[in-house]
């Protein structure tokens, strides 16, 4: 998962990540080419475990203190 989150995000820095920015890389996992293995888009329960991935690591980062909150509750991933 993380080879595809670094480029994406991993150069924003944890307090100024927005909810947009991971819109914009879940739009970027759902646009044709993404999946590696068939050219086409990854699934959007695919895209859905990468959602579920960074939410745990920003939980994390709350209890932590390192941000106040986890802005991937305010994300809005595929359905």
């Amino acid at each position: 998962m993380t080879p595809r989150i670094y480029p994406a995000i991993g150069h924003i820095k944890l307090r100024e990540l927005r909810p947009d920015h991971l819109n914009a890389f879940y739009s970027q996992l759902a646009q044709s080419g993404s999946n590696r293995r068939t050219g086409g888009t990854l699934s959007n329960c695919t895209i859905r475990r990468y959602h579920r991935f960074i939410s745990i690591v920003l939980s994390q980062a709350v209890k932590e203190g390192l941000i106040p909150m986890n802005v991937a509750a305010r994300a809005e991933p595929p359905i």
